[in-house]
């Protein structure tokens, strides 16, 4: 019986985090896809998901790179550096790239 609540209690435990992990996730969309960006990289990472800061907002900006043909099966994370520009019309499918030392433009979708 005690295995049962135990188990019952973990479960509930995994769903409730499983969706608060998803609201952040809706919203860190939300504002990327919903945003004009424009600008140099200040800051780059990936956990799980790209995330990269523009020299001209405070915001990080976290989204989900594919890998296709575009940009030779790499993600967004993998490509870019530090001065690299980026641009983006607010709610369109695709960020460009714009490689600092070589001026190579390289497209990215994301999900």
């Amino acid at each position: 019986m005690v295995y049962i609540v135990l188990l019952l209690a973990g479960s509930g435990l995994w769903l409730y985090v499983n969706h608060l992990f998803n609201a952040a996730y809706k919203k860190d969309d939300h504002v990327f896809k919903s945003s004009a960006l424009k600008g140099k990289i200040v800051r780059l990472g990936s956990a799980k998901r790209d995330i990269v800061k523009l020299d001209n907002s405070n915001v990080e900006y976290r989204f989900n790179s594919e890998m296709s043909w575009f940009n030779h099966y790499n993600t967004f994370s993998n490509v870019a550096d530090i001065g690299d520009s980026v641009n983006k019309d607010a709610f369109a499918d695709t960020i460009y790239l714009k490689k600092k030392n070589t001026g190579q433009i390289i497209k990215f979708t994301f999900y």
